[in-house]
């Protein structure tokens, strides 16, 4: 559902309920992050983590490297895009 480059890293919403993040040195998936709906566009990020969203109204934030949860907080509305 979208796709975002990063340095190291290419992380890639799907419409299967998941984020993944691939390592560019190699392909192999770094982490993977199971969500209640398909992700909705291209995730967003900072030096320290990357931000996505899905139709379960949930906009989490993760860890760039490891992939664990930092936070996570509700939507007011569905999300049309990220």
């Amino acid at each position: 559902t979208g796709l975002r480059a990063l340095d190291d890293q290419l992380v890639a919403g799907t419409a299967g309920r998941a984020v993944h993040s691939l390592d560019l040195r190699n392909g192999r998936t770094r982490w993977r992050w199971r969500t209640g709906g398909p992700a909705v566009g291209a995730a967003a990020a900072d030096d320290k983590r990357i931000y996505f969203v899905a139709f379960d109204h949930l906009l989490r934030a993760v860890d760039r490297r490891s992939g664990n949860l930092r936070w996570r907080r509700p939507l007011a509305h569905r999300p049309a895009g990220s």
